[in-house]
């Protein structure tokens, strides 16, 4: 199994970054579902989790899981 890459996590988390700030297009945040969705299991859940929760975008990372698991 493929170790769990912080580089990509750090990328969803300043997608939700960019979206939450106004700045992303709705392509974009299709863009953050689809790396969810297809990378998802070798994301670091835990650091994405962490990241969120200290720039207050815990919520809106909530919901892009989400969204990628329909």
């Amino acid at each position: 199994m493929q170790e769990p890459d912080p580089l990509e996590a750090f990328s969803v988390v300043r997608e939700v970054i960019r979206i939450f700030g106004g700045e992303a297009s709705s392509s974009q945040w299709s863009d953050v579902r689809s790396v969810l969705k297809v990378r998802g299991n070798h994301l670091d859940s835990d650091y994405l989790t962490e990241m969120a929760e200290s720039m207050g975008l815990r919520d809106l990372l909530d919901r892009a899981i989400g969204e990628a698991r329909e």
